[in-house]
């Protein structure tokens, strides 16, 4: 898990309301760029029912947000897809890592 201070409140979530959204193969980021960088993961249970799997995907992406530092403090919102599930670990992250690179 990321540190509180790293992750989107409430407040944040309503704030990013005119987010900019890439769209990408494994899952889709809303930003917005701010003073602090915060992130927030959203999986839908339409992804998959069971809360262990959501959770899964949940640890993958922040782990791989941690690893990464983005060089522009904004907001960020991951929406994964369902092929996230079964994706190994080095492509999700290398997905992420092309992603960010646009943001920047």
């Amino acid at each position: 898990m990321l540190k509180k201070s790293e992750r989107l409140s409430k407040k944040d979530f309503s704030a990013i309301s005119n987010k900019k959204i890439l769209r990408g193969q494994y899952l889709d980021i809303g930003y917005l760029l701010s003073s602090k960088t915060k992130c927030a993961v959203v999986v839908s249970k339409k992804i998959s029912k069971r809360a262990v799997d959501r959770n899964k995907i949940k640890r993958k992406i922040f782990n791989i947000f941690r690893e990464i530092k983005l060089k522009d403090s904004c907001f960020i919102i991951f929406y994964p897809k369902k092929e996230v599930l079964y994706l190994p670990y080095e492509k999700l992250k290398l997905n992420i890592l092309e992603m960010s690179v646009k943001i920047q």
